[in-house]
């Protein structure tokens, strides 16, 4: 059986005594057969949940003794060129409706709930989620009461991805590179301010030892921006640090990398 993510919020935590675990209550869960929910995230209001919804054809083990039902999503993704692409959704919690937005990526809102902040699925992927596929993606903006769609940054030649607000008129967002082959990562970090569309490099990817650093979280802290980092030192190890933008806060020392996958250090 193929089981997909569904959003299942538990917000009730209840510690009954010392030394005894807490106790979680399932208030809300959605489910679209077919999909893979990404990156749920909830507006300030509480209301709402923004992610991303991508089409899923079992293969693999997931496909084994499933011959016909994998050929008949199949057929259905030939009717249409952008069936892999993710979509951006809102779901209301209290009504479950859905409203589709875009094609994109790690959707959040503004502090106000009206902007939708998400890094844009330019070209169709029509196959595996790779460097090549997400290409030349940029940083958007969807402002919910005027309707209206604003690109606010684009690529030089790689994609860019992860945006997230980095208070009510700026705006971070990672600068991607391909990586361990043709897996893609965040290799660099830029801030962009919306008023005057300046845009600060606060990392710049610079590849050593034929890798890349390797931009991880990304958090606020003291009005300024702090990211844990894994830095190459030579082909097989990296130094793995927190930094602001004026140099390192810890250093954590050299090893291997041991997740790529969540694009991180630690």
């Amino acid at each position: 059986m193929n089981i997909l993510p569904k959003i299942l919020i538990p917000l009730t935590l209840t510690v009954q005594s010392h030394g005894q675990a807490m106790k979680v209550e399932k208030y809300f869960e959605w489910y679209s057969k077919n999909y893979i929910i990404n990156d749920p995230s909830f507006a300030h209001s509480d209301t709402e949940i923004v992610f991303s919804k991508q089409f899923n054809i079992p293969d693999g083990g997931n496909a084994i003794g499933r011959d016909k039902y994998v050929q008949s999503l199949l057929i259905k993704a030939k009717k249409d060129k952008r069936f892999a692409d993710p979509l951006i959704s809102v779901i209301n919690l209290k009504t479950k409706k859905l409203t589709t937005i875009d094609y994109g990526w790690t959707a959040s809102f503004s502090k106000d709930d009206d902007l939708i902040l998400y890094a844009f699925q330019t070209e169709p992927i029509t196959g595996r989620v790779l460097a090549q596929t997400t290409k030349g993606n940029n940083i958007k903006i969807y402002n919910r009461t005027k309707k209206l769609f604003q690109v606010i940054a684009r690529p030089n030649k790689t994609f860019l991805l992860d945006p997230e607000f980095f208070d009510s008129s700026s705006i971070s967002y990672k600068v991607g590179a391909a990586v361990n082959g043709s897996y893609s990562a965040g290799t660099g970090l830029n801030i962009i301010h919306l008023s005057s569309k300046r845009t600060d490099t606060i990392l710049k990817p610079n590849q050593k030892f034929g890798n890349f650093p390797l931009v991880g979280a990304i958090k606020k802290y003291s009005n300024d921006i702090c990211f844990t980092l894994c830095k190459p030192q030579d082909s097989f190890t990296y130094r793995h640090m927190l930094l602001n933008s004026k140099g390192v806060i810890i250093d954590f020392g050299e090893g291997y990398l041991k997740d790529l996958d969540s694009k991180g250090c630690f």
